[in-house]
Order: C-alpha cells, then sequence, then structure tokens
C-alpha cells in the first residue's frame, strides 16, 4: 500500500514577532523566529532534559548532570517549586539542595544552560501544583490576575531572580520532606497519583540513584542525530500524514514528515503504551519527491528516513536502514 502525505504548503517565516531572544557578551544571539530557534543566525535545534535539583542531594547534581550531557542533552529544565522555598510565608529557603544558584554553576560547569521553570504553578506531581499551603489559604482566587495573587507572585520571583542575577544569558554566564507536610502528590491530599513520599523517578534515562536505563541508550541516538542534523531538521515544516490516525485505530501506519518542500525526513512510530499494533506489510511511503522500496513494519518499533540529502557534492535519495 502507498502512504501519502497531505500537500506541503512553505509558510512565511516571521522574526521579531515575539520579545524573546537576546544576546550574550560574546556577540552570540538566540532568536526565535515563527517556526524555530536561531543561534548565531544559524537554526538550532537543542535537546532539552529535565532534572529537578530539589529533588536530589547537592552532592550529586555534577554527577547526574554529567550523565545528562553524554546522553546528548544540551539545555537542562528545571522547577522552582514554591512550597519547596517558601513553606512558611515569608521564610525563603534556598540553602542546601535549595540552592539554586549553586545548580546552575554546576550545569554551567558541565557545558549546559538552564531553562528555570518558575511557575508559579507547577506540574511534576507536587502537591498543591507547587503552592505552599498558606497561599492556598488565602480567601482570594489562586492561578487568575487579582492584585494579591499577583503581589505574592511577584514577591515570588523577584525572590528567584535576586538567586539568580548575574547567571543569565545576557549576563554570559532523594525527595524532600517539609516541615509541615509531605511535598508530593498522593491520593491522601486529594489527587489520583499516589506518589512515594521520599521518592520520585518516573522510570527517567536516568533514576534517581543515578543508574542508567536501557531507554538512555535509545535517546542518546535520537539527541546525537539532532546535535548532528538539526541546523538542517529546524527550518523543515511538519507535514501530516494523508489520512489521520485515531489512536484507538492499531492497524493503521502513524507517519509524518518534516521537509523543506525537496529533502526531509519520514518519521514512523509503531509503538503505543499498553497496546499491540498490527504488522503492516508492504508498506510503499511516497513523500511526493521520492518514493521509497517497500518495507515491514512490525513489533514495537520507531524510526526515520533520509531523503534528498545533501551530502556535499552528492545526493542521498533515500535511506532504509
Amino acid at each position: 500500500m502507498v502512504y501519502r502525505f497531505k500537500e506541503y504548503e512553505s509558510s512565511e517565516v516571521l522574526r521579531d514577532h515575539l520579545n524573546m531572544g537576546g544576546e550574550n557578551p560574546s556577540g552570540e544571539r538566540i532568536d526565535v523566529t515563527s517556526l524555530y530557534f536561531e543561534r548565531a543566525s544559524e537554526p538550532w535545534l537543542p535537546v532539552m532534559g529535565e532534572y529537578h535539583f530539589s529533588r536530589a542531594s547537592r552532592a550529586d547534581w555534577k554527577r547526574e548532570l554529567l550523565k545528562m550531557k553524554a546522553g546528548g542533552v544540551d539545555i537542562v529544565a528545571t522547577y522552582l517549586f514554591w512550597i519547596y522555598h517558601e513553606e512558611e510565608e515569608g521564610k525563603f529557603d534556598f540553602s542546601g539542595n535549595l540552592d539554586i544558584r549553586a545548580f546552575v554553576e554546576d550545569c554551567a560547569a558541565a557545558g549546559m544552560e538552564v531553562v528555570l521553570r518558575i511557575g508559579p504553578w507547577a506540574h511534576g506531581e507536587c502537591r498543591n501544583g507547587g503552592f505552599p499551603d498558606w497561599l492556598v489559604k488565602k480567601p482570594y482566587k489562586l492561578r487568575d490576575n487579582n492584585a494579591e495573587y499577583m503581589e505574592k507572585v511577584e514577591i515570588w520571583y523577584r525572590r528567584i531572580y535576586d538567586e539568580v542575577k548575574g547567571l543569565f544569558y545576557k549576563d554570559g554566564g532523594t525527595n524532600k520532606l517539609g516541615k509541615l507536610s509531605t511535598f508530593n502528590e498522593s491520593r491522601a491530599t486529594g489527587y489520583p497519583n499516589d506518589c512515594p513520599v521520599l521518592s520520585y523517578d518516573f522510570q527517567a534515562p536516568i533514576s534517581e540513584y543515578g543508574e542508567i536505563r536501557d531507554h538512555y541508550r535509545l535517546l542518546n541516538m535520537i539527541h546525537m542525530f539532532a546535535t548532528d542534523f538539526g541546523k538542517m531538521i529546524a527550518p523543515m515544516e511538519a507535514v501530516d500524514s494523508a489520512k489521520s490516525v485515531d489512536r484507538y485505530d492499531t492497524s493503521s501506519l502513524r507517519y509524518g514528515m518534516r521537509t523543506d518542500g525537496e529533502s526531509g525526513f519520514v518519521f514512523v512510530n509503531h509503538h503505543q503504551r499498553h497496546k499491540k499494533l498490527a504488522d503492516i506489510e508492504d508498506v510503499v511511503i511516497d513523500t511526493g519527491e521520492v518514493r521509497f522500496p517497500p518495507i515491514s513494519v512490525k513489533g514495537e518499533i520507531c524510526f526515520f528516513m533520509p531523503f534528498n540529502m545533501k551530502l556535499d557534492d552528492e545526493t542521498l535519495i533515500y535511506a532504509t536502514g
């Protein structure tokens, strides 16, 4: 069976439409277009990994960050859970395992940049969405633009800024138990998740004890691909399959493409959690520019295939393995 795509349409790339991006002291810029990031005026496809510093021991930060770096991660994203740092109103704690400045500095030492997820609401299975209990008890509405709530948020944001001042791009530069309660979501605190009191792992590629799991190596290959070919992929547009596949459909091929209209990559995903997808024989993928030879898609796999890829003075028409 031949599998085709929706028609490719080149969209206008907008610039300076968002108040985002900036320049560091060495003159390097990060810019945001409507389609991709640019770094030093070139398309950029960074790889970001999550590390909740406050849920780990400060003594382990450097070692675990280096594992992330070796796994192909460029940028570390980390939450600042408000409840961790101001469990009691007006009493801030950025010491020890909560020292965000020290964590950012450790990231820099590992050759990685940081995206701070400052909330004020946070996910990450933190109780109250990371809101301190004292804030939840206030009479005004939270996650709203009312003056009382915004005043508390501003205090929180300013306190974070004070901790990391001088470390911004433009400048160049086991789970915690609270004093009053535990911090993880649990059914006892009204959540559907029943997280352990002293553990937060979620089968991450690197476990909370630093063990390397099998999917670390699988992700490493994808990360290295993004690093090596990100400049090529970032400006390409996403094009859906000609037929949309419902999540309940376990017999149809799930595929998509990123292309510039001439070259690109076809992506196939044949895995769905808790579901067995049917094997598919004689799959012929037609990008409109290149028709791949028949392949069989079997088992729990995902893969991508390039087409019309420029290799110096040569062109790789397609590759299937």
